[in-house]
């Protein structure tokens, strides 16, 4: 039989507890004022050094001077180990208002297991489908009220909140400062059509009509759509990060605290520089792919610039560069809407200015593709 006696802090602190251990039995004592505001030993200590090596633990609280909510705390954390080690758990002359405590949460913690069991898959189909609705209502009812205040600020611009100097600044980063990433992403689809294209038309002695497969396949499709994907992972997570920053902050608080509406002020100058600037940049990406076309084109078969040029001229109509417009024009609304609203809504927290701008690059992103399949059903019972 051995025994041994040590101290987890000094015994000048304000709380403290002496322990003796006799073999596989365990005692610890518990002394001093045991407060919030005073220094407290670690409980994490006492569950490594202890609950490792011990069959039984008897805790002995005769000593105590004084307790707060803290004491209760850490002997529920040391109930819950013991119990999921199978370690024999004693209490000794604690005061009166402790036991209860443990008692009452052992039994809460015991209700809530038998209350709520595992979801099942149909629940959790549900619980996606509630939040899904939720959302899209929310999406809604911001996109009716914006709808709501761009058209007072249209009857009524000196009254607005929307700064003129706002709306520029958007402009520059949505539009300017997007260009390289558009340039580098249309140029290589359209080499990639381009390339595959002239694979398989070759097969046919077609590959003359390989300008029209990719001037159309830009014009009408892919320009919209992988500038749409590149904006909302560019402009869509910054406009996300930086609102969801500002609600971090309580910036958008102190904004309406002043009486300033924050989807006004904040809101309108990056959905009217969103919407201004898809089309634009749009047009610049169907000029980005069909000449990433082009280079595929002159640099493996035996077309010529100017045939290609000419090819491609007489292949894309009015109407499909109509249709990609219109495409850009809804996507670029859509992403602006979209990341503001996520921005808006986060939490305050770092964390939640993170998940703000994923949420909003992920959203957007299926939100467009959903967008472009919606207009090819529509273009396709429309027959346009």
């Amino acid at each position: 039989m051995s025994s041994s006696r040590q101290n987890d802090v000094s015994e000048r602190s304000s709380a403290y507890w002496l322990i003796e251990q006799v073999d596989n039995h365990c005692l610890v004592f518990f002394r001093g004022h045991w407060q919030r505001h005073g220094e407290l030993p670690s409980g994490q200590w006492l569950i490594r050094q202890l609950v490792s090596r011990t069959d039984t633990l008897t805790l002995d609280g005769s000593q105590i001077q004084s307790w707060s909510s803290v004491l209760p705390a850490l002997l529920f954390t040391l109930q819950q180990h013991c119990q999921q080690q199978g370690i024999a758990l004693l209490l000794k002359q604690f005061p009166a208002g402790i036991e209860p405590v443990l008692r009452l949460a052992s039994q809460r913690t015991q209700g809530l297991e038998h209350t709520l069991p595992p979801l099942s898959v149909l629940a959790h189909l549900g619980n996606w489908g509630l939040d899904l609705g939720s959302r899209v209502g929310r999406f809604m009812h911001m996109t009716l009220e914006c709808g709501v205040l761009a058209w007072r600020v249209m009857c009524s611009p000196r009254r607005s909140m929307v700064r003129a100097v706002d709306v520029l600044t958007q402009l520059c980063e949505v539009g300017a400062s997007a260009l390289m990433i558009v340039l580098i992403i249309n140029l290589l689809v359209g080499g990639i059509l381009g390339f595959v294209g002239l694979i398989q038309l070759q097969q046919f002695g077609a590959h003359v009509f390989l300008a029209d497969m990719v001037g159309i396949a830009m014009v009408r499709e892919m320009a919209a759509i992988m500038t749409a994907i590149a904006v909302a992972g560019r402009s869509g997570a910054a406009f996300a990060a930086n609102l969801a920053t500002m609600q971090a902050n309580e910036e958008i608080d102190a904004l309406q605290t002043f009486g300033v509406r924050p989807l006004e002020h904040l809101l309108l100058p990056r959905l009217a520089a969103m919407v201004a600037v898809m089309p634009l940049l749009y047009i610049y990406g169907c000029a980005a792919g069909i000449v990433g076309g082009l280079l595929v084109a002159v640099s493996s078969s035996d077309l010529t610039v100017l045939g290609y040029l000419t090819r491609t001229g007489h292949a894309v109509d009015v109407q499909h560069f109509i249709i990609g417009a219109l495409k850009s024009l809804c996507f670029g609304g859509f992403i602006g809407l979209v990341s503001c609203q996520i921005g808006l809504q986060a939490g305050r927290s770092a964390e939640a200015v993170g998940r703000a701008a994923t949420a909003a690059v992920v959203t957007a992103c299926i939100g467009v593709i959903t967008l472009d399949a919606a207009f090819a059903l529509l273009t396709y019972y429309l027959g346009v």
